[in-house]
């Protein structure tokens, strides 16, 4: 990463054994986001805890962003109490910013507006364009929340048909043997089709790319 620019790394407890690996490897250079899940038996409290065991596995003292993974899924929790606790975490200067990774663009956006959340990732791919849509990217920008996309190559399903389409729905695939039909007629490659979709995001908005090893 170092060799090639890279200096911000997303991960999450979710991950496996990410969080420890990167901690042993040394990433303090680096600006860092992690995502917590929220079980449904834990309360809001659990989530100053998690956040803590992320910095000690990272080996850091402070992230850049701390994401839920499930923020939408935390309404029986009080969504207030939840964002309560994260915004307790900014000001004990644990992390820098605070929010939710999310499917539902809209709803994301409501929860930032309510809450004051500071950080979003969102999927966003030449078959998902409702970010883009009636404003709604717009409006998260001039609330001054960080947007991050991610899932731009829809899993890899945009790049290649998947060795095992059983729990892709047909219709996704559909589209997506389309988008690459349309590629070849004007001479892209799959990944160069997808990839050029950043093109219709301001420079502000970033996003994020899974690296899997063994």
């Amino acid at each position: 990463c170092r060799e090639y620019g890279i200096r911000e790394l997303d991960t999450a407890q979710s991950y496996g054994r990410a969080e420890e690996k990167l901690g042993v490897l040394g990433v303090k250079d680096f600006s860092i986001t992690t995502k917590i899940f929220l079980q449904p038996d834990e309360g809001a409290e659990a989530i100053y805890p998690k956040a803590s065991l992320s910095l000690q596995r990272l080996k850091i003292d402070k992230m850049n962003k701390l994401l839920l993974h499930n923020g939408e899924e935390c309404s029986h929790l009080g969504t207030a109490q939840v964002a309560k606790q994260l915004h307790h975490l900014v000001e004990s200067g644990l992390v820098d910013k605070v929010g939710i990774s999310s499917y539902e663009p809209s709803e994301a956006l409501r929860l930032c507006k309510e809450y004051g959340l500071q950080a979003v990732q969102l999927p966003a791919n030449a078959l998902d364009q409702r970010l883009l849509h009636e404003g709604v990217l717009e409006q998260f920008l001039s609330l001054g929340v960080e947007v991050t996309i991610r899932s731009l190559f829809l899993q890899g399903v945009l790049l290649a048909e998947p060795n095992e389409a059983g729990g892709v729905p047909s219709e996704v695939l559909h589209y997506a043997r389309g988008f690459r039909a349309r590629c070849r007629e004007e001479g892209l490659t799959p990944l160069q089709g997808a990839w050029g979709e950043l093109r219709r995001f301001p420079e502000q908005v970033k996003a994020v790319f899974i690296v899997t090893g063994k």
